[in-house]
């Protein structure tokens, strides 16, 4: 049985498919179909008991309620399999669910869509970040993939494009930006034709270093703030407020020096000198950078000195686009949503209050990062031209 791996596949040459779901999900969850029907037909009574006296009435409830609960799991991963089926001949896109074959189909015509969107749905506790592919008109949408990975999103969604003649429009950042087939450099569109070097600011949080073709940011380690230092308060209580009375306790019940000695080291080492390094070691992490990031022609590689010189490497080939992430330009992406979700006045206010720019945003086939977040709004685009000049300006000159 082959396995699911969340790809188009062509057939022929007017068909491409997409199939998620089933397989052996299916066969997990048949035994669960199976036990609640089994259930089922026992809480009506179909099946009958030879005890069937000896049994309590509530007991056939919480048969039926079992029975509910395991039919639900089971239909939902045996019938799990869905089919996504664009079909250039008929110019038609069906969305099916089903067992082995399709059951339950809907129809869509692709001329009532104009373009195809790659969207960034954020996760929570249960699930995880994702990647979204949808068809969009003026006044609706239909979503064709959903991914935890930008690179295979983005191959998808240009197998989607050229197959289907949508151009793919990227609004997984701040700005949104056309990605094409070869993994070009891009730039949004207001900067996208203007890669000189930029003009420097006048201050810089950040330390900027050129030498020849290499570019060189040192990003200063987060500051320190006064609630790290309130974590030693536990210690210091410990220490003055609840260790003398526990000697004189021992002193008083005549407790062994062995066994007081014990527990006094317990209690300093797991209750005062621990939670004293934790604090330490976050002072310790405030001073010097937290990670410094070269740029050159070849591509991009970021140091971490404080998580044992950790290193992320992403080579120019690799690269798809770059983006930048302000406190603006949150802002105006938050009023346009929030227009179209009815948030008021005030609601844009708590927005506008806690809103912090996610940086230069490096968007490649190895996935999504970021780089020097929490910047001001002036140096984040000042690093983002540099970046963008570093990496593509060189190559120009050959």
């Amino acid at each position: 049985m082959r396995l699911n791996n969340n790809e188009f596949r062509l057939h022929g040459s007017d068909i491409l498919e997409l199939k998620t779901g089933g397989g052996c999900l299916g066969i997990f969850g048949l035994p669960f179909l199976l036990a609640g029907i089994f259930l089922l037909i026992a809480a009506l009574g179909i099946i009958p008991f030879s005890n069937a006296s000896e049994i309590p009435g509530w007991s056939y409830l919480l048969m039926g309620v079992m029975a509910l609960v395991f039919s639900g799991v089971g239909a939902a991963l045996v019938f799990g399999r869905s089919w996504i089926i664009l079909n250039r001949n008929t110019g038609s896109v069906i969305v099916a669910r089903g067992l082995l074959v399709p059951m339950h189909k809907r129809q869509y015509l692709l001329k009532d869509y104009h373009c195809l969107e790659l969207r960034f749905q954020p996760g929570d506790s249960d699930t995880a970040d994702s990647y979204n592919l949808w068809l969009k008109s003026d006044d609706s949408e239909l979503r064709l993939y959903n991914g935890t990975d930008y690179g295979a999103t983005v191959t998808e969604g240009l197998k989607l494009g050229a197959f289907a003649g949508y151009d793919l429009l990227d609004k997984s950042s701040d700005h949104a930006q056309f990605v094409s087939e070869k993994a070009a450099l891009k730039q949004p569109e207001e900067q996208g034709s203007n890669l000189r070097k930029p003009l420097r600011p006048q201050y810089l949080h950040c330390l900027v270093e050129e030498s020849g073709a290499e570019l060189k940011i040192s990003v200063p380690a987060n500051p320190l703030k006064p609630w790290m230092l309130l974590e030693l308060v536990f210690p210091l209580v410990i220490l003055f407020f609840f260790l003398r009375p526990l000697l004189r306790f021992f002193t008083q019940t005549n407790t062994p020096v062995q066994v007081g000695n014990f527990f006094v080291i317990f209690i300093l080492i797991f209750f005062v000198a621990l939670p004293a390094l934790g604090v330490l070691r976050k002072v310790l992490s405030t001073k010097g950078y937290g990670c410094i990031i070269r740029v050159d022609r070849q591509g991009i590689r970021v140091v971490y000195p404080r998580q044992r010189n950790k290193e992320l490497a992403i080579s120019a080939q690799d690269i798809i686009s770059l983006d930048y992430s302000t406190k603006t330009s949150q802002l105006e992406l938050a009023a346009s949503q929030a227009a179209a979700a009815g948030i008021g006045y005030r609601g844009m206010n708590l927005i506008a209050k806690y809103a912090r720019g996610k940086g230069v945003v490096v968007k490649s086939r190895k996935g999504m990062f970021y780089l020097v977040p929490g910047q001001s709004d002036e140096e984040t685009q000042y690093l983002y031209r540099l970046i963008s000049h570093y990496l593509a300006e060189p190559a120009k000159s050959d």
